[in-house]
């Protein structure tokens, strides 16, 4: 399995940004600022605007990534309605048993963290983890010094 390939503003990001290499297999980026799609959510569409405008410095408010934003705020709603779900029922439930009862969990904790996971997952790919972000060195240059001429 290879390795997914980073975006030209990663690598520019980096210093590692070399047009000889990376212009030739870029993805195009359209004009356009990202667009929700139609199966998001009411409640997914306003984590949508929310998104958008954190990846927008980024170079990521653009149709091309509208679906990934779109997941991500989509990931972002079903853990607030899951925790609003436990907030209000708590996390387990009595189930008898022949024995008596037991403790079971609500099916709304599983899809929590597995939508945690799936964010988490999401947000490194976009470079908003803070494993990806010390990885991508996106500060700016130092000024001149007064011995650099030495």
């Amino acid at each position: 399995m290879t390795r997914k390939p980073l975006s030209n503003t990663i690598h520019k990001l980096r210093g590692s940004y070399r047009a000889d290499r990376h212009e030739k297999g870029s993805i195009p980026v359209a004009d356009g600022p990202a667009v929700a799609p139609d199966w998001l959510s009411k409640s997914g569409r306003k984590y949508f605007a929310k998104f958008r405008k954190r990846v927008e410095p980024l170079g990521f408010d653009s149709e091309t990534f509208s679906d990934e934003i779109a997941l991500v705020a989509s990931c972002q709603a079903e853990i607030a309605e899951c925790n609003a779900f436990i907030d209000k029922e708590g996390s387990t439930y009595k189930s008898v048993t022949a024995n008596g009862f037991i403790r079971r969990k609500y099916p709304e904790v599983e899809i929590r963290g597995a939508a945690k996971r799936l964010l988490h997952s999401l947000l490194a790919d976009f470079g908003l983890t803070p494993a990806a972000a010390s990885r991508v060195s996106g500060s700016a240059p130092e000024p001149p010094g007064a011995f650099d001429d030495f």
